[in-house]
């Protein structure tokens, strides 16, 4: 039987507040991408920004390309985020809101 690939989920901070109780660092954030399959973004909305990502996201979005780590966005791509030619140089998978949408991307039985 295959083994379900390793998604390492990453967001907003009130979202990973809610996930763990103490800040999480950087570098601990980089060894899990580094042990993950592929990284889930929630870009959810924040400070009434739709499908926000900022700066700390983007570092880990660029740790997880340059490590060839297939990059998921739970909701669209930031439009009128200042860095989006970033971002989508990095050929990130919008999910459009449904998570159930990675399973056309990853083997999740």
């Amino acid at each position: 039987m295959r083994k379900p690939p390793r998604v390492y989920v990453l967001g907003s901070s009130h979202f990973m507040h809610e996930m763990v109780a103490c800040s999480v660092k950087l570098k601990v954030h980089y060894s899990h991408i580094l042990s993950s399959d592929a990284i889930l973004f929630v870009n959810a909305e924040k400070n009434g920004k739709k499908n926000y990502v900022g700066g700390n996201v983007l570092i880990e979005m660029g740790q997880s390309y340059v490590n060839d780590k297939p990059i998921f966005l739970l909701y669209d791509l930031p439009k009128d985020s200042p860095y989006i030619d970033e971002i989508e140089s990095m050929d990130p998978i919008p999910l459009h809101g449904k998570l159930e949408n990675i399973k056309q991307y990853l083997p999740l039985d």
